[in-house]
């Protein structure tokens, strides 16, 4: 029975490794994707996102009002991705621009946002993995990903050589 257990956890362990070796590459790999992936970095769109949730987001056609949109947000420095929901939308110089707020957040967002300026809007959120991906980006994460795989599947393969010569 204690067997059994250990081999369902080697299997989950396996299988959360092989996805994230799935899911890194492609997010980062412009020909490979349709989609863009973004990791939430605040609690400003707590509860529907919470911090460390993994995004995809798509670039779509047309926006309305209720949509999270992933957006470039200029601050003096950098250009930095921003994930707000539309809370409302008009005409100015005959464009469509956009007025988005977080959902945690007690104030309109400071910047009306122009469609050019939306990088997508969210189609699907799976929580908590972006924080897994952010460390797995990182040197020190690449090779925890890496050692510690590959330390587990050893180690099975060395206790099923014990197995086997201990039968015969």
């Amino acid at each position: 029975m204690k067997n059994k257990y250990l081999n369902i956890i080697y299997y989950f362990i396996v299988i959360i490794f092989v996805c994230f070796w799935i899911i890194i590459p492609i997010s980062k790999n412009k020909k490979l994707k349709k989609y863009d992936f973004y990791i939430v970095k605040t609690n400003s769109m707590v509860p529907v996102l919470s911090t460390g949730s993994l995004i995809i987001v798509n670039k779509e056609s047309d926006y309305k009002i209720g949509d999270i949109i992933t957006f470039k947000y200029k601050n003096n420095i950098d250009i930095i991705p921003i994930t707000h929901r539309i809370i409302n939308s008009f005409q100015k110089k005959e464009e469509t621009v956009y007025v988005t707020k977080g959902d945690a957040n007690d104030i309109v967002d400071i910047e009306i946002i122009k469609k050019s300026e939306i990088i997508g809007k969210t189609i699907f959120v799976i929580p908590i993995i972006g924080m897994f991906l952010e460390i797995a980006q990182t040197q020190i994460g690449s090779i925890f990903y890496i050692i510690i795989p590959a330390i587990i599947f050893i180690s099975k393969e060395i206790w099923n050589i014990k197995k086997w010569l201990s039968l015969h």
